[in-house]
């Protein structure tokens, strides 16, 4: 269960694949089991390193060394535990037939039409996101008279208080109720 968990594997099966195609060497000694990694011929030793606590390994036999360096195929896994499982195949992306629709099926000249009314043009990317979603909810007639009322409504703004466009799509704020109007401060006096 530590090595692959929930899996049903079978390690003698796994080990006997490895040692057929020549990755180790299985041997006992005193009647335990030991493997030992061989060809690795990149690995620098240390040899400053302690002793190794476990045995080394008998010398190889013509036998063990044949069957040890034998190519054979690797074996086929098993139906009900699949050594890798398979790879999902992943349908390919239609190629776009007209470079001016957008994945959404929805024409990025209308997104253009919409930003340019827009009072604080920061984060496209993120707009065009949100604007897709939003042409989902409603039309691009009702969306560019939501974003020129925004913007006559806050015409007179600060612009660090003027709401991101992807903000104000997400918020569905083109069905907001029009601000009530804001008397000039000549009239307070």
């Amino acid at each position: 269960m530590q090595i692959f968990p929930a899996d049903n594997m079978n390690i003698h099966d796994l080990l006997t694949e490895l040692s057929v195609n020549g990755l180790i060497h299985r041997y006992s000694v005193d009647g335990k089991g030991f493997i030992q990694v061989i060809g690795w011929s990149h690995q620098v030793i240390n040899r400053r390193a302690k002793r190794s606590l476990y045995p080394a390994p008998p010398p190889l036999t013509e036998d063990s060394r044949r069957r040890n360096t034998k190519k054979e195929p690797p074996l086929p896994p098993k139906k009900e535990a699949p050594l890798i499982p398979p790879k999902k195949e992943h349908p390919s992306t239609p190629p776009k037939e007209d470079s001016s629709i957008s994945l959404n099926g929805f024409d990025s000249t209308d997104f253009e039409s919409w930003w340019e009314h827009v009072p604080r043009k920061i984060g496209k990317g993120q707009a065009r996101r949100a604007f897709n979603t939003a042409r989902k909810k409603a039309d691009l007639k009702t969306l560019i008279a939501g974003i020129k009322k925004f913007t006559e409504s806050v015409r007179n703004e600060d612009a660090e208080f003027i709401a991101h466009p992807a903000t104000w799509l997400n918020g569905e704020r083109w069905l907001d109720e029009p601000p009530p109007r804001k008397k000039a401060s000549w009239e307070y006096i």
